[in-house]
């Protein structure tokens, strides 16, 4: 693996990684105190909160903070400032049609997601400072700051767990609690975001109408994408909640969290493999392609086996960490892993798209698999209860990477049945 990928992406692979595992190992250890505070139906408007998130969050900024990995290596610094500057516009702008469709919709945003109306505008508040976050996490992974990077992440996961503690266990809150910890987490490590940017100079305070259509014009054709890819993760939970109950939403929700251990690695070696990667690219002649071929199906077989080693760890996981009433969440975990771990396989292929701008067919091909999942959902749900939801999930990520993978070859030629 050292000779396909170099030593350099291995050690900040390695990095990341650190600071995921760090920043997801906090709220996995607060599952069991969560569990015993929560009942399944609060933990239940948890997850909702995290759904709803997940569908205004493409519409904050319009995916044109996804162009910032792309313009960085291709402008000055100070061009680059201004660039994202209005990146950062953007997102302000665009959360004002989201407060009139919480205006007008929320009452029936409300009844469909047994969500209270009222905390919609947290989901909203929480969406402007994410994506503020995420401009400043692509230029810390993009300039290789992959301590710097963990330590911001980690900080935030630290100052949410703070505010849980005070506000379940002081205030003796529920969903109300765990809700409004991440809010307030969020909007002061933007704070802190916002000085990093400031005092590295990354945002120069200047208007530029190019900049904004250019930004537009690469994230916009994403928004199919990130809507079809939300669609795909989640509205499982949706119909979860409106076929079975909340009280078995949250008890899915449990075994989704323990199953996304498998999203958790992948996520942390695609942070240090997209940035790799389009430096290679940019000068095709000096990589193997047929070396990179063979380092990525290992990396798929890693996957598949990280889901065989995660099954034999779980029942151990629920007998001494999971509360009582959430033990039922077990049977959820090898689909949610096996999920997880196709979609890692997604990621190494959707990136030669992404380098070439093919973001429309990105965008496309993810939305008609989220019509899919829709389908998968409804069929899987009523034969076969909650656990269909899990069956369609996978089976969604397989279709969604089959047909990347295809479009992707079509448009960036890899030698992948040619590499031997």
């Amino acid at each position: 693996m050292t000779n396909i990928f170099s030593n350099s992406l291995i050690k900040s692979t390695g990095t990341y990684a650190v600071s995921n595992i760090l920043n997801a190992a906090i709220p996995f250890l607060l599952l069991p105190y969560l569990t015993d505070k929560l009942s399944p139906a609060d933990y239940g408007i948890v997850a909702m909160f995290q759904v709803l998130f997940s569908i205004f969050n493409p519409f904050v900024g319009l995916s044109s903070e996804s162009a910032i990995s792309k313009r960085f290596f291709e402008l000055d610094k100070q061009k680059l400032g201004v660039y994202n500057f209005n990146v950062f516009l953007i997102q302000v702008f665009t959360v004002l049609p989201l407060v009139l469709v919480i205006v007008i919709f929320g009452g029936l945003i409300s009844e469909v997601s047994d969500f209270p109306k009222l905390w919609l505008w947290a989901v909203l508040l929480y969406s402007l400072t994410n994506k503020f976050l995420e401009i400043v996490f692509s230029l810390f992974r993009l300039e290789n700051r992959a301590i710097g990077f963990g330590v911001l992440k980690v900080s935030k996961t630290l100052v949410e767990l703070g505010f849980t503690f005070y506000f379940i266990s002081l205030l003796n809150q529920t969903w109300d609690g765990r809700i409004s910890a991440q809010v307030i987490s969020s909007i002061i490590l933007a704070v802190i975001a916002a000085y990093i940017i400031w005092k590295h100079k990354y945002f120069h305070f200047t208007w530029s109408k190019l900049n904004i259509k250019n930004a537009i014009n690469y994230g916009a054709p994403l928004i199919p994408h990130v809507i079809g890819a939300t669609l795909i993760t989640y509205s499982d939970r949706i119909f979860i909640t409106n076929m079975v109950s909340l009280e078995a939403l949250g008890i899915y929700s449990v075994g989704y969290q323990v199953g996304m251990a498998i999203g958790l690695i992948q996520t942390s070696i695609n942070q240090a493999y997209i940035p790799w990667l389009f430096g290679k690219l940019k000068a095709p002649e000096n990589f193997d392609k047929k070396l990179l071929v063979k380092g990525i199906y290992a990396y798929n077989l890693m996957l598949l086996i990280l889901v065989v080693v995660l099954m034999f760890v779980v029942p151990f996981l629920f007998e001494h960490f999971i509360g009582k009433e959430y033990q039922n969440a077990e049977i959820y975990v090898f689909w949610i892993g096996l999920a997880f771990a196709i979609n890692g396989m997604y990621k190494m292929v959707v990136a030669f798209l992404f380098f070439t701008e093919k973001t429309k067919i990105i965008g496309i091909g993810t939305l008609l698999t989220a019509v899919v999942n829709i389908g998968l959902n409804y069929f899987f749900i009523q034969k076969y209860n909650a656990i269909g939801a899990a069956y369609a999930t996978v089976i969604s990520f397989f279709i969604q990477y089959i047909a990347i993978w295809y479009f992707s070859n079509k448009y960036y030629k890899m030698p992948w049945f040619k590499f031997l």
